[in-house]
């Protein structure tokens, strides 16, 4: 079975309603229509406010169904860029291209687009090829973007009008022959943003840790590396840690450095290691081990090693999305989702999917539960009832075609699991497209991209749109517990 785009808009269209330009939104420039009693937002949580919930999970939709508020879905000329950005009132960030463009991109016009919690739509700002950014994080009044490419920028805008505050172009903090460069997600510290650069040219390679004044995009400091930098990640205190990996010695160089570019410690492991996470003093290096974050040292290996994760020495050097696929903190507990472990209290049988969600004892390493899940699992989510989100695509047991990966037509589901690993409640998401950014969430309203040509052979480019879906409680991320890269539990920039 195969859809086009064009019919799983449709099918959208029949569940939710469409407007002329898109579903949910309102016309550019008029007033969003008030919320309903049932959508009046609740007053915030207070940051340490997290508690737990004891109250009988339910699915806000009928027949154990998330109910659908509300889709955007681009016209058929356009394509959107979504990474997750979601502000502190709920407001959506994202920008939209023409679909097929064959000219010089610096010709090409794309949109600044913010949607608000309600789905309407607040503003569309054109950036010209020069202006361009896809949006990373906020922070504040403001957000932030990078590009990757020959004319490779960072770059600040106003939150309230997606207006250009400042730009800071690449390439000329890079030697002469290093052409094109590849941008890290952006990572805030108390005053600088800071990015880390992997550029290539015909015979030479340029890698750099580069901090900006976040006010005014003023360099402040660089640090050029010999190897490829691995996504930096920085901690409440505004200490970054970053590694880089040499692929003939098959070793890993851990770096911490302070806010003002000083470094704090090296260290050196056999095989591959990447600094993920951050909290609490306490540093996860890939899905294998637990440093301590003031001195780089060993503290303990996680009982989920052995896990294969496939790396090719020309792949890109950044992921699609700024934010990591753990929750570590509350409960002293490290969560995630992956493929099956081989340690002594891994799994000892397979599972359809080959996905399991795994509840790690961040202290000790020690793997307290573990879980099978469905395909393409989403990063965890902590939230303030002391629970975790998880969205999957649960995968039939006589599984053959069709059933795993991005060409997958079987529906996904949005888990609420208690810390001590028992599946609350699993509602299932109306709408068939694949979930592809990590979850945001506000005030019980989870937001979700979504593949809506959700067979990538029809089209060579993926088409994506944005579902937001009501769930049984006003819940919020945690407001605290741990930090991953591009910034904080709430998909906001700024570590907590």
């Amino acid at each position: 079975m195969r859809w086009t785009w064009s019919v799983v808009a449709a099918g959208l269209c029949g569940m939710a309603g469409c407007g002329p330009e898109a579903v949910g939104t309102s016309p550019a420039g008029s007033a969003p229509e008030p919320l309903a009693a049932s959508e009046a937002l609740p007053a915030p949580i207070a940051p340490g406010e997290e508690t737990e919930t004891h109250s009988a999970p339910a699915c806000s939709g009928p027949e154990g169904t998330a109910a659908l508020a509300w889709s955007y879905v681009p016209r058929d000329d356009r394509a959107l860029e979504f990474t997750g950005t979601m502000d502190a009132e709920g407001n959506l960030y994202a920008t939209e291209c023409p679909r097929f463009w064959e000219g010089p991109v610096e010709l090409r016009t794309c949109e600044l687009l913010s949607l608000g919690r309600d789905g309407s739509l607040r503003y569309r700002r054109p950036l010209s090829g020069t202006e361009y950014v896809h949006v990373d994080l906020s922070s504040g009044e403001r957000l932030y973007g990078t590009l990757n490419g020959a004319t490779a920028r960072v770059s600040a805008l106003a939150a309230a009008d997606g207006s250009l505050l400042w730009t800071t172009p690449l390439p000329p903090l890079l030697d002469a022959g290093c052409q094109w460069a590849w941008v890290s997600a952006p990572v805030l510290t108390p005053s600088h943003l800071v990015v880390a650069v992997h550029a290539t040219g015909e015979r030479t390679a340029c890698n750099a840790l580069i901090a900006l004044d976040a006010a005014t995009g003023a360099v402040a400091w660089q640090i050029n590396a010999p190897e490829r930098l691995s996504q930096p990640i920085a901690d409440a205190q505004g200490h970054l840690y970053t590694s880089t990996f040499h692929w003939g010695q098959e070793q890993t160089e851990l770096l911490s450095y302070t806010a003002g570019g000083t470094q704090r410690w090296r260290q050196t492991r056999a095989g591959h290691r990447e600094p993920v996470a951050v909290s609490n003093g306490t540093l996860l290096l890939s899905t294998e081990e637990l440093a301590d974050a003031g001195t780089g040292g060993f503290r303990a290996t996680l009982g989920i090693t052995g896990i294969s994760h496939s790396r090719a020495e020309g792949e890109l050097p950044f992921g699609p999305y700024p934010h990591g696929n753990v929750a570590l903190g509350g409960k002293e507990l490290l969560a995630l989702a992956d493929g099956r472990c081989t340690g002594a209290s891994c799994p000892t049988e397979p599972h359809v999917s080959g996905q399991f969600f795994y509840g790690v004892d961040a202290a000790s390493g020690a793997l307290r539960w573990t879980l099978p899940v469905g395909d393409s699992p989403s990063a965890p989510l902590l939230t303030d009832r002391s629970t975790l989100l998880l969205v999957d695509r649960p995968v039939p047991e006589d599984c053959d075609f069709g059933c795993k990966g991005p060409d997958s037509y079987f529906d996904s589901y949005v888990h609420e699991f208690s810390q001590e690993g028992a599946e609350r409640i699993a509602c299932k998401l109306q709408g068939q497209a694949p979930f592809v950014t990590p979850p945001a969430l506000h005030q019980g309203r989870l937001f979700l991209g979504a593949y809506l040509n959700w067979d990538s052979d029809n089209d060579g480019t993926p088409f994506l749109g944005i579902h937001a879906y009501e769930l049984d409680a006003p819940m919020s991320p945690a407001r605290s517990g741990w930090v991953t890269e591009g910034g904080g539990n709430g998909r906001e920039g700024q570590p907590q």
